[in-house]
């Protein structure tokens, strides 16, 4: 018991270990809130962002939640992962926040801590849950998280496990390959809403991108029925908010 890695450890200056756990390492809120506050830069941009759900980590989209943190070599940056090792954003020591591509495959981090183990994920393990959600909140993360979430559950977010968890019906692929091309759709990261950024033929010139309604859908239903194909307006729904998910951007309407 001795030989354990304790907050009077690491406040009396002793490095972190190698494969410290920070849930499984301190014992209270407290204590992994003040290693975090003084181990993480605090945010300096003010902006808005969407608040992180419970329903958001459904299936597999708790794995785009913060898994740890790593200091960039080249220039003490702070970098955020996820559980698939996909760095979320930098963090550097003056507190701004850059959102880092989901593909980027180039960020190196080390020192990295861990927040948890693979027996205490956020859906199963509450203290885990509230320790990533407050990052998540503490640096705005919340809409980008949102839509890697969307992606990651329909296989269609970049990372070494990324698949879909089911076989798509053709009417998925043919509307992600039309509206993809077109850009019809776009999320905002600021709102967490899905946009319609791609004027209908009837729109006059004043229109405006604008979050996805059921007129939209019950296009999309009409048009698929003119290829033969059949689909429930939720299931198209869900559909146009992964397809918005691949193209985001924060809407700025004046």
């Amino acid at each position: 018991m001795t030989n354990r890695y304790t907050f009077r450890k690491w406040k009396a200056g002793t490095p972190t270990p190698e494969h410290f756990v920070l849930v499984k390492a301190f014992n209270t809120i407290r204590e992994r809130e003040t290693f975090l506050i003084t181990s993480l830069p605090v945010m300096r941009q003010k902006h808005t962002s969407t608040v992180w759900e419970n329903e958001d980590m459904a299936r597999t989209g708790w794995r785009v939640l913060p898994y740890g943190f790593g200091r960039d070599p080249a220039n003490g940056d702070m970098i955020l992962f996820d559980r698939e090792y996909r760095a979320i954003c930098s963090i550097s020591g003056a507190g701004v926040v850059r959102i880092i591509p989901a593909d980027n495959r180039e960020w190196l981090a080390v020192d990295k801590v861990r927040f948890y183990s693979d027996g205490t994920t956020p859906p199963r393990y509450p203290e885990t849950r509230r320790l990533v959600v407050d990052l998540v909140t503490r640096y705005r993360l919340g809409g980008e998280l949102k839509r890697r979430a969307m992606l990651q559950r329909h296989g269609r977010l970049p990372g070494p496990n990324a698949r879909a968890e089911r076989d798509r019906p053709e009417w998925e692929e043919v509307l992600a390959h039309l509206t993809d091309g077109k850009g019809w759709f776009g999320f905002d990261t600021a709102t967490g809403e899905t946009l319609r950024i791609r004027p209908p033929k009837t729109a006059g010139r004043d229109w405006k991108p604008r979050p996805v309604n059921a007129d939209d859908i019950d296009g999309i239903t009409s048009w698929l029925k003119t290829k033969r194909m059949k689909a429930g307006r939720r299931d198209i729904a869900r559909m146009v908010d992964v397809i918005g998910a691949a193209r985001p951007l924060v809407y700025h309407p004046n």
